[in-house]
Protein backbone atom coordinates (compact mmCIF):
# COMPACT_ATOMS: atom_id res chain seq x y z
CA UNK A 1 0.00 0.00 0.00
CA UNK A 2 2.91 2.23 0.85
CA UNK A 3 4.54 1.60 -2.62
CA UNK A 4 1.33 1.74 -4.60
CA UNK A 5 0.61 5.61 -2.64
CA UNK A 6 4.33 6.41 -3.77
CA UNK A 7 3.91 5.62 -6.91
CA UNK A 8 0.51 7.09 -7.19
CA UNK A 9 1.86 10.65 -5.74
CA UNK A 10 4.77 10.54 -7.72
CA UNK A 11 3.39 9.74 -10.67
CA UNK A 12 0.69 12.05 -10.91
CA UNK A 13 3.10 15.02 -10.04
CA UNK A 14 5.48 14.18 -12.85
CA UNK A 15 2.86 14.09 -15.57
CA UNK A 16 1.60 17.80 -13.85
CA UNK A 17 5.36 18.61 -13.71
CA UNK A 18 5.46 17.79 -17.82
CA UNK A 19 2.17 19.34 -18.64
CA UNK A 20 3.95 22.86 -16.67
CA UNK A 21 7.60 22.26 -18.30
CA UNK A 22 6.02 21.97 -21.57
CA UNK A 23 4.20 25.38 -21.27
CA UNK A 24 7.11 26.71 -19.71
CA UNK A 25 8.34 25.90 -22.88
CA UNK A 26 6.21 27.21 -25.26
CA UNK A 27 5.64 30.74 -23.06
CA UNK A 28 9.50 31.22 -23.37
CA UNK A 29 9.62 30.71 -27.03
CA UNK A 30 6.43 32.97 -27.67
CA UNK A 31 7.20 35.74 -25.18
CA UNK A 32 11.39 35.36 -24.68
CA UNK A 33 10.74 36.24 -21.40
CA UNK A 34 13.52 34.86 -18.85
CA UNK A 35 11.67 36.58 -15.55
CA UNK A 36 9.05 34.47 -16.19
CA UNK A 37 10.36 31.22 -17.21
CA UNK A 38 12.68 31.16 -14.19
CA UNK A 39 9.36 32.16 -12.20
CA UNK A 40 7.63 29.31 -13.49
CA UNK A 41 10.79 26.90 -13.19
CA UNK A 42 10.90 27.82 -9.44
CA UNK A 43 6.81 27.28 -9.49
CA UNK A 44 7.66 23.98 -10.54
CA UNK A 45 10.67 22.51 -7.96
CA UNK A 46 7.65 24.08 -5.77
CA UNK A 47 5.37 21.44 -6.52
CA UNK A 48 7.67 18.51 -6.68
CA UNK A 49 9.03 19.57 -3.32
CA UNK A 50 5.54 19.38 -1.53
CA UNK A 51 4.87 16.03 -3.16
CA UNK A 52 7.62 14.91 -1.74
CA UNK A 53 6.92 15.85 1.31
CA UNK A 54 3.51 14.47 1.25
CA UNK A 55 4.37 10.83 1.01
CA UNK A 56 6.99 11.75 3.96
CA UNK A 57 4.04 12.93 5.92
CA UNK A 58 2.70 9.18 6.21
CA UNK A 59 5.63 7.66 6.71
CA UNK A 60 7.62 7.61 10.37
CA UNK A 61 11.53 8.48 10.21
CA UNK A 62 13.06 6.11 12.78
CA UNK A 63 11.46 2.52 11.13
CA UNK A 64 10.71 3.87 7.84
CA UNK A 65 7.51 2.10 8.25
CA UNK A 66 4.11 4.12 7.70
CA UNK A 67 2.73 6.52 10.65
CA UNK A 68 0.04 6.40 12.90
CA UNK A 69 -1.59 9.12 10.43
CA UNK A 70 -1.23 6.88 7.86
CA UNK A 71 -2.80 4.08 9.96
CA UNK A 72 -5.74 6.32 10.46
CA UNK A 73 -6.52 7.17 7.22
CA UNK A 74 -6.71 3.43 6.48
CA UNK A 75 -9.29 2.75 9.26
CA UNK A 76 -11.45 5.62 8.21
CA UNK A 77 -11.09 4.33 4.76
CA UNK A 78 -10.82 0.79 4.46
CA UNK A 79 -12.28 -0.92 7.73
CA UNK A 80 -15.60 -2.71 7.26
CA UNK A 81 -15.15 -3.18 3.46
CA UNK A 82 -14.55 -6.35 1.98
CA UNK A 83 -10.98 -7.75 1.32
CA UNK A 84 -9.53 -6.27 4.15
CA UNK A 85 -8.64 -9.51 6.89
CA UNK A 86 -7.06 -8.86 10.09
CA UNK A 87 -5.54 -6.05 12.09
CA UNK A 88 -2.89 -6.98 14.30
CA UNK A 89 -1.43 -4.75 17.47
CA UNK A 90 2.27 -5.83 18.17
CA UNK A 91 3.89 -4.02 21.72
CA UNK A 92 7.14 -4.28 22.92
CA UNK A 93 6.56 -5.06 26.54
CA UNK A 94 9.78 -4.11 27.84
CA UNK A 95 9.19 -0.61 26.38
CA UNK A 96 8.61 1.37 28.84
CA UNK A 97 11.54 0.03 30.81
CA UNK A 98 13.73 -0.03 27.82
CA UNK A 99 12.77 4.05 27.47
CA UNK A 100 13.30 4.84 30.83
CA UNK A 101 16.42 3.35 31.62
CA UNK A 102 18.28 2.42 28.39
CA UNK A 103 20.55 5.07 26.40
CA UNK A 104 17.74 6.35 23.88
CA UNK A 105 19.74 5.75 20.04
CA UNK A 106 19.91 2.12 21.15
CA UNK A 107 16.33 1.59 22.00
CA UNK A 108 15.92 3.00 18.43
CA UNK A 109 18.34 1.03 17.10
CA UNK A 110 16.27 -2.04 18.55
CA UNK A 111 13.01 -0.84 17.68
CA UNK A 112 14.48 -0.25 14.00
CA UNK A 113 15.55 -3.79 14.19
CA UNK A 114 12.17 -5.16 15.03
CA UNK A 115 10.40 -3.24 11.88
CA UNK A 116 13.25 -5.72 9.65
CA UNK A 117 12.30 -8.57 11.29
CA UNK A 118 8.26 -7.67 10.81
CA UNK A 119 8.94 -6.49 7.05
CA UNK A 120 11.12 -9.96 6.60
CA UNK A 121 8.07 -12.24 8.78
CA UNK A 122 4.74 -10.32 7.13
CA UNK A 123 6.07 -10.96 3.76
CA UNK A 124 4.17 -7.63 1.75
CA UNK A 125 1.60 -6.78 4.59
CA UNK A 126 1.21 -3.27 5.60
CA UNK A 127 3.28 -2.37 8.71
CA UNK A 128 2.63 1.12 10.88
CA UNK A 129 4.66 2.28 13.48
CA UNK A 130 2.84 4.22 15.88
CA UNK A 131 5.72 5.06 18.61
CA UNK A 132 6.55 3.95 21.74
CA UNK A 133 7.10 0.08 20.62
CA UNK A 134 3.91 -0.36 19.19
CA UNK A 135 3.54 -1.50 15.91
CA UNK A 136 0.60 -2.55 13.34
CA UNK A 137 0.10 -5.10 10.74
CA UNK A 138 -3.01 -4.87 8.10
CA UNK A 139 -3.73 -7.93 6.45
CA UNK A 140 -5.69 -8.25 3.20
CA UNK A 141 -7.29 -11.47 2.09
CA UNK A 142 -4.81 -11.26 -1.14
CA UNK A 143 -1.63 -10.97 0.88
CA UNK A 144 0.41 -14.09 1.26
CA UNK A 145 0.43 -14.05 4.61
CA UNK A 146 0.48 -17.58 7.20
CA UNK A 147 -0.53 -16.38 11.08
CA UNK A 148 1.38 -19.57 12.39
CA UNK A 149 4.29 -18.93 10.60
CA UNK A 150 4.90 -14.98 11.35
CA UNK A 151 4.36 -15.81 14.91
CA UNK A 152 6.39 -18.62 15.34
CA UNK A 153 9.15 -16.63 13.44
CA UNK A 154 8.87 -14.10 16.52
CA UNK A 155 8.90 -16.30 18.98
CA UNK A 156 11.88 -18.18 17.76
CA UNK A 157 13.82 -14.76 17.26
CA UNK A 158 12.86 -13.50 20.79
CA UNK A 159 13.86 -16.99 22.35
CA UNK A 160 17.01 -15.20 21.77
CA UNK A 161 18.64 -12.77 23.91
CA UNK A 162 18.95 -9.09 22.31
CA UNK A 163 22.42 -6.76 22.47
CA UNK A 164 21.44 -3.63 23.66
CA UNK A 165 24.93 -1.10 24.98
CA UNK A 166 26.93 -4.48 25.18
CA UNK A 167 24.02 -6.15 27.52
CA UNK A 168 22.01 -9.39 26.48
CA UNK A 169 18.17 -8.46 27.39
CA UNK A 170 15.67 -10.58 26.88
CA UNK A 171 12.25 -9.25 25.52
CA UNK A 172 8.89 -10.11 25.38
CA UNK A 173 6.01 -8.72 22.66
CA UNK A 174 2.68 -9.34 23.19
CA UNK A 175 0.25 -9.41 20.11
CA UNK A 176 -3.40 -8.98 19.32
CA UNK A 177 -5.58 -9.86 16.76
CA UNK A 178 -8.21 -8.31 15.37
CA UNK A 179 -10.45 -10.23 12.96
CA UNK A 180 -12.00 -7.56 10.32
CA UNK A 181 -12.48 -10.14 7.42
CA UNK A 182 -17.02 -10.05 8.74
CA UNK A 183 -18.00 -6.73 9.12
CA UNK A 184 -18.83 -6.90 12.59
CA UNK A 185 -15.70 -4.35 13.44
CA UNK A 186 -16.36 -1.02 11.40
CA UNK A 187 -14.61 1.90 11.71
CA UNK A 188 -16.90 3.27 14.51
CA UNK A 189 -16.10 0.88 16.70
CA UNK A 190 -12.63 -0.72 15.72
CA UNK A 191 -10.64 2.58 17.60
CA UNK A 192 -13.07 0.97 20.65
CA UNK A 193 -11.74 -2.87 20.44
CA UNK A 194 -8.10 -1.77 19.36
CA UNK A 195 -8.20 0.80 22.78
CA UNK A 196 -9.06 -2.61 25.01
CA UNK A 197 -6.59 -4.98 23.51
CA UNK A 198 -3.96 -2.15 23.70
CA UNK A 199 -5.16 -2.27 27.53
CA UNK A 200 -4.83 -5.77 27.62
CA UNK A 201 -1.02 -5.89 26.97
CA UNK A 202 -0.99 -3.97 30.63
CA UNK A 203 -2.95 -7.07 32.29
CA UNK A 204 -1.91 -10.45 30.67
CA UNK A 205 1.18 -12.17 30.78
CA UNK A 206 0.09 -14.45 27.71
Amino acid sequence: MKRKLMIKILGQSIILLAVFAAMQVVQFLISHDETQYYSTLIVNIIIFLLTITMVEFYKDSSTELLNKKAFKQFIDREIGKPGNKAVYLIKLKNYEYLRDNCYEPSVMELVRQLAEYMKEYSMLSSIYYFEDGKYGIVVRQKDKFDENAFLDKLKERFCVPFELNGASINLMLFVAVLDVSNGKINKNNFYSYFAVCDDLKYRSNE
